[in-house]
């Protein structure tokens, strides 16, 4: 399978000068620099879905950094409604838990609800698993939030003048 795409600023791949500002020239054409974001939410997103978008981005803000970029709200809207279904899901496993845990049911009963929840719990791991992909993707973990400082980081360091360096 082959590597994903880095950025220049991310490449370890010797260029000459001329293919790394080729490269440099392609990404600042297709990467978008806007003053300011405005992402739109997507059309037939749950109430619940629009709760978390309305609150992570309102945490984003509140946070100084805005993460995302206009193009990104459909990714961010998927997120939500990921978020939104997977509150449901949780939902049904506890009422299987509490089911479960009542005395009154028979035996086949029980293992009939166990396998309910079997079902329900293997569906709940695989909706946090994407979660936590969108997540990454969008710079919302710890480690996504790292790669994008990395990032900015290495952009900074290629625009200081580094010619005394070395006391030259």
């Amino acid at each position: 399978m082959p590597k994903s795409p880095k950025p220049v600023e991310n490449m370890t791949k010797h260029l000459t000068q001329d293919e790394r500002e080729a490269r440099t020239a392609a990404e600042e054409e297709f990467i978008p620099r806007r003053a300011e974001v405005i992402l739109i939410m997507p059309p037939g997103m749950s109430l619940k879905a629009k709760t978390y978008w309305k609150s992570i981005l309102q945490r984003l803000e509140d946070s100084g950094t805005m993460l995302l970029d206009d193009l990104d709200s459909e990714t961010f809207g998927l997120y939500c409604n990921l978020l939104a279904r997977r509150d449901r899901l949780d939902s049904v496993c506890n009422q299987l838990m509490s089911r479960l845990s009542k005395a009154k049911d028979s035996a086949d009963q029980n293992l009939e609800v166990i396998e309910k929840l079997d079902g329900v719990m293997a569906k709940l791991s695989k909706m946090e698993t994407l979660i936590l992909q969108y997540a990454e993707k969008l710079g919302m973990t710890p480690s996504g939030r790292i790669r994008l400082a990395q990032k900015k980081a290495a952009k900074i360091a290629a625009d200081l003048d580094t010619d005394d360096l070395f006391g030259d």
